[in-house]
């Protein structure tokens, strides 16, 4: 299947009409972190994650790019959502990483992850939601940013280029 703007706004459709994510009054996510590190915040996505849609269109879209980009597939849609720290270069990063398989859905505890599909968060406009998706593949020196912006639509580039 080839990866349309058509074809991400049927799969985002979902997404954005669900509930989306807990997040508290000063934009933490609400929730018992299952790692930190100095930076970061991790979580299990069920714990702060309202609402599964949410959880499989992000999937979904993330395994279609893999699809066209010729990379390994996420295998399930067990993720892990993470946030920057508070006071931080991150403060206003949250993303949500699946996982290829049993030992990449670990790579966050040892602070390396080499083979990642990702779904980003950008907060720092009122008003504006952008989300950057990526895949990274090591093996293949391969880097690749698709965005979603509610002001821009879909941009086969990095929301912030």
């Amino acid at each position: 299947m080839i990866f349309t703007a058509a074809t991400f706004m049927t799969f985002l459709a979902g997404a954005l009409h669900a509930q989306g994510l807990a997040i508290n009054s000063q934009s933490r996510l609400i929730g018992t972190p299952i790692h930190q590190t100095s930076n970061f915040d991790y979580y299990n996505c069920q714990d702060v994650v309202q609402d599964q849609n949410f959880i499989n269109a992000m999937f979904n879209i993330l395994t279609m790019m893999s699809t066209e980009l010729n990379v390994t597939q996420p295998q399930n849609a067990n993720c892990v959502v993470f946030q920057g720290k508070l006071r931080t270069f991150a403060q206003n990063y949250i993303a949500i990483d699946y996982h290829i398989d049993a030992e990449n859905a670990r790579c966050f505890y040892v602070n390396f992850c080499n083979d990642t599909r990702s779904a980003s968060f950008y907060t720092g406009t009122p008003g504006v939601l952008e989300m950057d998706l990526t895949v990274i593949n090591a093996a293949r020196t391969l880097t690749v940013n698709w965005c979603f912006s509610n002001s821009r639509g879909f941009l086969r580039q990095r929301c912030s280029e």
